[in-house]
């Protein structure tokens, strides 16, 4: 949607280091600014005539202002203090070095402040945590008297600034339908107890009670969740399209080989072991790429099942590339399957960056797999016969990579 779209620079009376500071962030659009979601709230839903505070008690409260002083104290700082009356008593409220106030706390404001509250018998005093002026004592309070959302921080951003730009973003967001911003279809929303999208964004940053936050966070959370599940399955689906150039066939002669391989080990492989190596070999023999995800423990035997795929593309006339993050890693993985290799025959090839089997490229023929680190992304590395390659600990390389 266009609006979501639009440049955060674009925000009305928003100073440029402010929006400097929110791309700082990583937000750069509208949308990310509505999905910059709180990192807690503070209650201050408690507002109460002063009369009835007691100390140390956190509230919210609003008045008149009927006094502004600014004095200097011993320690040379600066100490602003506001006198307020709620119709019933003066509360005193006091800041420190924060002249800036006096321009815009004139006598006669009406003011809302949320703190915790000093009492003793003839006094209350407070030096607020949020306070907002008001055009009318009963005016709907952004920053005081309600759930106040608090978001992560930076310099110079504070998360009145941060609630100031949302509430903004929110009453844009009224002029747009709910099936417009709606990316959940209907029946999902009807099956799984969910709110819309509009009014999740909605309660997520400016909720009445406990009960909207949650409602707003499973939303939100399922909105993430279909999001990834449906790119996986785009992803998934454009996959499919693909078609292999140089096919694996997995022939009654290969199993047979691979079999006779597998008998020759001094143990026998696991249930699981066999499960993955079908799987595996099954995804091999299509027509569409191979793009597998074999988990399991340190120990588990992810390697000898990966061994087995490259004897598979071996005896296809392929060779096999098998990436490790570290040397170290790749070193280990070349003592094991050298060893392993030796029985059928496959050459394998080392290659990082301070050590290189292979110095040329005609050189690549000669293997049949080549272990490596990011030196096989090299572009002085080439193979020209791949048929499959071999990430390990992916999570450890960039995703680009």
């Amino acid at each position: 949607m266009e609006l979501l779209q639009s440049s955060v620079s674009t925000l009305p009376r928003t100073a440029v280091r402010t929006i400097k500071r929110l791309q700082s962030l990583g937000i750069l659009t509208y949308d990310d600014l509505l999905n910059y979601y709180p990192v807690r709230y503070d209650d201050y839903r408690k507002t109460i005539p002063a009369i009835s505070i007691k100390d140390g008690e956190l509230v919210t409260i609003r008045g008149k202002i009927v006094s502004f002083k600014q004095v200097t104290t011993r320690k040379r700082m600066t100490m602003q203090k506001v006198i307020i009356n709620d119709g019933f008593l003066d509360i005193e409220l006091f800041w420190y070095n924060q002249a800036y106030l006096n321009n815009i706390l004139p006598v006669g404001t009406i003011l809302s402040v949320s703190g915790v509250a000093e009492r003793t018998l003839l006094n209350v005093s407070m030096k607020p945590s949020e306070y907002e002026v008001l055009k009318n004592i009963d005016d709907r309070s952004i920053h005081t008297g309600r759930l106040v959302p608090v978001y992560a921080q930076t310099y110079g951003l504070s998360s009145k600034t941060i609630r100031d730009k949302i509430l903004y973003l929110l009453s844009k967001l009224e002029e747009i339908s709910e099936n417009e911003l709606e990316l959940i279809p209907n029946v999902l929303l009807s099956e799984n107890n969910l709110i819309s999208y509009k009014n999740a964004l909605n309660m997520i940053h400016f909720p009445k009670d406990t009960i909207e936050v949650e409602n707003a966070r499973k939303r939100l959370a399922f909105n993430e969740l279909f999001i990834r599940l449906l790119s996986s399955h785009l992803i998934k689906s454009e996959w499919k399209k693909g078609k292999i150039s140089k096919r694996i066939l997995i022939t009654r002669d290969i199993l047979n080989k691979i079999n006779e391989f597998i008998s020759s080990l001094p143990f026998k492989l696991t249930t699981s072991q066999k499960r993955s190596l079908n799987e595996v070999l099954e995804d091999l023999n299509k027509p569409v790429p191979m793009n597998r995800f074999l988990q399991g423990d340190v120990g588990s035997g992810k390697t000898i099942v990966a061994m087995c795929a490259a004897f598979a593309t071996c005896l296809n006339g392929l060779q096999t590339l098998i990436m490790a993050p570290t040397e170290i890693l790749a070193q280990q993985h070349y003592k094991t399957l050298s060893h392993l290799g030796s029985k059928i025959g496959i050459n394998i090839a080392l290659q990082t960056s301070s050590h290189k089997d292979i110095k040329k490229t005609k050189a690549t023929n000669n293997y049949q797999i080549v272990i490596g680190t990011q030196a096989l992304l090299s572009k002085d590395f080439k193979m020209d016969n791949v048929g499959l390659i071999v990430i390990d600990e992916q999570h450890r390389f960039g995703v680009r990579q």
